[in-house]
C-alpha cells in the first residue's frame, strides 16, 4: 500500500500493524502505476511485430497518419 507521509503515524499505521501488513515503497511515477505505460509497451510490441524495417516503418506511418484513428485504441 503506498501512504502519503501525513498517514504514516497514527491509527492508519497502527491499523496495518494490527493486520500485519506491509507499506509498500514505491514511488509515485512508477511505471506499475501508470496505465499510459502499459499502452506505449503495447504499440511498440505491435509495431516491432509488423514493422522490421525502416521503409516497413515508414509505409506504416504514412498508412496512420491517413487514418483517423485506431479503433482499437479509441476507448482506452
Amino acid at each position: 500500500m503506498i501512504m502519503s507521509p501525513g498517514t504514516q503515524q497514527g491509527p492508519y499505521r497502527n491499523g496495518f500493524v494490527e493486520k500485519r501488513m506491509e507499506k509498500l515503497d514505491w514511488p509515485a511515477q512508477s511505471p506499475d502505476l501508470n496505465p499510459m505505460q502499459h499502452l506505449w509497451d503495447h504499440l511498440e510490441s505491435q509495431l516491432r511485430a509488423i514493422a522490421q524495417s525502416v521503409p516497413d516503418l515508414t509505409k506504416m506511418l504514412f498508412w496512420l497518419n491517413g487514418s483517423k484513428s485506431l479503433p482499437q485504441y479509441s476507448n482506452m
